[in-house]
């Protein structure tokens, strides 16, 4: 029995369906952003009918997974890390099966009745938040400044050459858990607690890691500048996929940044603190003394 985190983009692809018939036992958990992705642009319902109809066959094996924004506002608030049982929510999973249910018996759709009602308050609101893809993308190239005026430049044109792919990782992981302690002031929080609440991995950590890793590779790469918005916004989104599922078994996608981005996340919880101070160590006294570099 496996929990498998479901990408919009397969919700109405055979594999899919495939997949739920393959694995009677098994959960599908349709993340928050997923959501957001049908509500994106006006034809909203077009998209969410058929995406839906693909779970009406197991209604009851679905969950619907709590916003990565308010997981991250309540580990703030708290500095208590998200379980597998805070992400879901109860509610919204309710809501949604009740959807799934109505759309699927061809009867008056009530809860369909209830999101049209809201949708323009809705979207408004995304369009200033989550769906904003100027602010998206000018917080992603913050980051990359900051990574291209405090790397070495050997570092830089190793990791360029893709010659260090665990001191990739360990750089990410430490560059986030520097970042997460920064943004815990040690006034309010003692220095111990902070790395008491890094030590259960939680989302802030988990999010960050993966904020780093997209900022790290465009300095590494080049070109976020030239790049659209809207399809810098696409790979933020694929973040929040790669995030979720990292509490859950595996994550279903047909993107490859997507699932580059879990698997990566993946390999870094499975470090160790000790790892990732060896290998940072380690491998840039090697970097800096290849003559390549």
């Amino acid at each position: 029995m496996k929990s498998y985190v479901i990408d919009q983009n397969v919700m109405r692809k055979p594999m899919l369906a495939a997949l739920i018939a393959a694995e009677p036992d098994s959960s599908f958990i349709v993340p928050d952003v997923a959501l957001l992705e049908m509500s994106k642009g006006q034809n909203w319902e077009g998209t969410m009918r058929p995406s839906l109809a693909a779970f009406a066959g197991a209604n009851d094996r679905i969950y619907v997974s709590l916003s990565i924004g308010e997981a991250l506002k309540r580990e703030r608030n708290f500095l208590n890390a998200t379980t597998v049982q805070d992400l879901i929510t109860d509610e919204f999973t309710s809501f949604v099966r009740s959807l799934i249910k109505e759309l699927s018996s061809g009867r008056p759709a009530m809860s369909m009745e209830l999101i049209r009602a809201n949708f323009p308050q809705a979207f408004t609101h995304w369009q200033t938040a989550d769906l904003n893809a100027d602010s998206a993308k000018a917080r992603v190239i913050e980051l990359v400044h900051l990574f291209k005026k405090g790397l070495k430049k050997e570092v830089i044109k190793a990791l360029r050459n893709h010659s260090y792919p665990q001191y990739r990782l360990a750089l990410i992981a430490a560059q986030a858990e520097q970042f997460v302690l920064n943004h815990i002031p040690p006034k309010v929080i003692a220095p111990a607690a902070a790395y008491k609440f890094l030590s259960y991995q939680p989302m802030t950590f988990r999010y960050t890691v993966l904020l780093t890793r997209h900022a790290l590779d465009w300095a590494i790469e080049g070109g976020l500048d030239s790049l659209p918005t809207e399809r810098e916004l696409n790979n933020l989104l694929d973040i929040e996929y790669a995030l979720t599922a990292s509490y859950f078994d595996d994550l279903v996608t047909e993107d490859g940044g997507a699932r580059s981005a879990f698997s990566d996340l993946k390999e870094i919880l499975a470090m160790s603190p000790e790892t990732v101070a060896a290998v940072m160590k380690g491998t840039l006294q090697e970097i800096l003394a290849d003559p390549k570099f």
